[in-house]
């Protein structure tokens, strides 16, 4: 009974993390949308070198984080996966 809860709470978090991945992910879709408006506004002279700098930053900056939180969260997924495989070959093995 006690592995079967622990391979529930496994899939639970794998879950989870699944779904922050796709947010992760569309996050980081905007954030590069972003980056390339802002591109746009400087060539175009809608803003100065000063603010294509701040902005610039600020976003390759949160692009950077989202990144590594994706990195996590895939290596998440992926333990969890290895876990569950694990768990269910232990349950095999005690029922044979």
């Amino acid at each position: 009974m006690e592995e079967r809860q622990i391979l529930l709470k496994i899939q639970v978090d794998e879950t989870q993390a699944r779904k922050e991945l796709a947010k992760n992910q569309a996050d980081l879709q905007a954030v590069k949308e972003q980056i390339q408006a802002v591109n746009k506004q400087y060539k175009a002279g809608e803003i100065d070198l000063k603010e294509y700098g701040e902005q610039s930053s600020r976003l390759r900056t949160v692009q950077k984080d989202l990144r590594k939180q994706g990195r996590e969260l895939t290596k998440t997924i992926e333990n969890s996966v290895k876990a569950t495989r694990s768990a269910e070959g232990s349950n095999n093995r005690l029922r044979a």
